[in-house]
């Protein structure tokens, strides 16, 4: 008596997808819109992918980095002190330019 459902649902999953299916072309070219005679929109060419000058935020992710990099190099503490200074004021500089739209809700 188990199979029976089993049977019954199998039944409906397979048998449903048939019963909506086309049986006539012109079924299927309802849904279609006609044809444009516009052509395609394609990109510019002379797109140039970022090549452009750095913006201000760049630049200081770029610095953010950097210094990063210093600190990881650097053994001297009063230095790497320093220089966690200068990354965490990098670090304020972003958050004041970026809207606060753009931070998770939460973290500001």
């Amino acid at each position: 008596m188990r199979a029976l459902p089993l049977i019954f649902a199998l039944t409906l999953t397979c048998g449903v997808p048939v019963a909506f299916a086309q049986t006539q072309d012109e079924d299927h070219s309802a849904h279609h819109p006609a044809s444009s005679t516009q052509p395609q929109a394609t990109p510019p060419s002379e797109h140039d992918h970022g090549a452009a000058a750095a913006s201000p935020l760049q630049d200081n992710m770029r610095n953010i980095e950097a210094l990063m990099q210093q600190i990881r190099e650097t053994s001297d503490p009063a230095r790497k002190k320093e220089l966690l200074g200068q990354h965490l004021q990098a670090l304020v500089g972003i958050g004041q330019r970026v809207p606060s739209a753009a931070w998770p809700s939460g973290t500001t």
